[in-house]
């Protein structure tokens, strides 16, 4: 028999969403200032596209006239 009110109250997207929220406030709460933008990558599950060592320093030319 069919029962209308038997029906999941279980949102698993939330509970992933709720779960990711709570992780990145642990996260910050255990920094004084700011959340390093790396540690944010890594509790996201983000890789960088290019390796860090590869991007060019900040400062540096490229050779070019300006």
């Amino acid at each position: 028999m069919y029962d209308q009110f038997d029906v999941s109250l279980e949102d698993g997207d939330l509970l992933s969403e709720v779960e990711l929220v709570t992780t990145l406030m642990i996260a910050a709460s255990d920094y004084e200032g700011r959340l390093p933008v790396s540690k944010l990558d890594e509790l996201l599950g983000l890789t960088p596209a290019v390796p860090v060592s590869d991007l060019p320093r900040s400062g540096a030319t490229t050779g070019q006239g300006r």
